[in-house]
């Protein structure tokens, strides 16, 4: 279930998500190419009001305070944010299912973090550092072949597969959650803790002291 979603919009009325894979509207940013601390965007979370679809799209919008653009919103940007909502959300079963990931296969870096959703199923086999946590939830499966450098924690949680052939460094910790599967063949150095809970699959390397 998506508890809120989270885009931005820019004054050319484009509007730019997280994919499916974060919340954050720094990340975001990030990923439209524009600044982290950008203040040309609006950044927007919204939630389905009540009687959705029967009623305004605009009632379950709240609009992040900081930093505010110096252009005012017009007709056309109101539209936009509509039809990127009903074609993200056409109904309650919709918002109550996990997000669709849209991302790109050629990415080669991700400007936070990776929340894989549950159930969902990513490969990104160009994708080489990620500037956050990489988090595969409750019974999903991701792989990211190329990757090598990860600036957060790991963290498969249950029932899922992380697979990480190539990731030699994590700056925070690893973590793999009850009847979950996480392979790190690689790995040479953990900045936090390494955990694996009971049911738990852990692949390290041979020899792999932290």
């Amino acid at each position: 279930m998506c508890h809120r979603h989270s885009f931005i919009l820019t004054r050319a009325g484009k509007v730019f998500d997280g994919m499916g894979l974060t919340d954050s509207h720094t990340t975001i940013r990030a990923l439209a190419g524009l600044g982290t601390e950008d203040s040309s965007s609006y950044a927007f979370e919204w939630q389905p009001p009540p009687n959705w679809p029967d009623s305004d799209v605009h009632s379950g919008l709240t609009q992040d305070t900081a930093p505010i653009p110096s252009w005012e919103m017009k007709a056309r940007h109101l539209n936009a944010i509509e039809r990127h909502i009903r074609n993200r959300y056409p109904d309650m079963e919709a918002w109550n299912s996990p997000d669709v990931v849209c991302v790109p296969e050629n990415i080669e870096t991700w400007p936070g973090e990776i929340h894989v959703p549950q159930g969902a199923t990513l490969t990104l086999p160009a994708l080489t550092k990620v500037s956050g946590d990489v988090r595969a939830y409750q019974g999903s499966t991701l792989t990211l072949p190329a990757l090598t450098k990860v600036s957060g924690d790991v963290r498969a949680y249950q029932g899922s597969t992380l697979t990480l052939p190539a990731l030699t460094k994590v700056s925070g910790d690893v973590w793999a959650d009850q009847g979950a599967t996480l392979t790190l063949p690689a790995l040479t150095e953990v900045s936090g803790n390494v955990w694996a809970y009971q049911g738990a699959t852990l692949t390290l390397p041979e020899g792999f002291k932290k």
